[in-house]
């Protein structure tokens, strides 16, 4: 007997068939308005990352000098702190302590150009 890949069933046990009930509907199939519906959703979908892709590439591509001049110029920012009290006096009305407006500087190496006589030019005005 030649096999042809799958098993024999024993003849004495016959295979079991149980009448279709008429209560259940029969098995879901792929019908032409279910795949109009599908079609419409994946249309929908499509159209929505369609508007987001070309969202994010007007961000990007048109307004991105825009918000990279905005981030340059968040860069520096200009404090300006009062003192917290005026000039100490002595019991004549001699100032002992004044107050003399002073100037902060941060700056980072990595922000200063990369010759020596560039980076001393900078240094000296700033």
């Amino acid at each position: 007997m030649a096999s042809t890949g799958s098993r024999a069933r024993p003849e004495s046990h016959p295979r079991r068939f149980l009448p279709p009930d008429p209560r259940v509907e029969g098995p879901y199939r792929f019908t032409p308005q279910l795949a109009l519906r599908l079609g419409i959703l994946g249309g929908v979908a499509l159209l929505v990352f369609g508007v987001l892709f070309f969202r994010l590439w007007a961000l990007q591509v048109l307004s991105g000098p825009q918000y990279l001049q905005a981030a340059l110029d968040n860069q520096l920012r200009s404090v300006r702190v009062e003192a917290q009290r005026g000039q100490i006096l002595d019991r004549n009305g001699h100032p002992l302590v004044t107050n003399i407006a002073g100037t902060a500087v941060q700056l980072a190496p990595s922000d200063l150009p990369k010759t020596w006589a560039a980076r001393l030019d900078e240094l000296k005005r700033l």
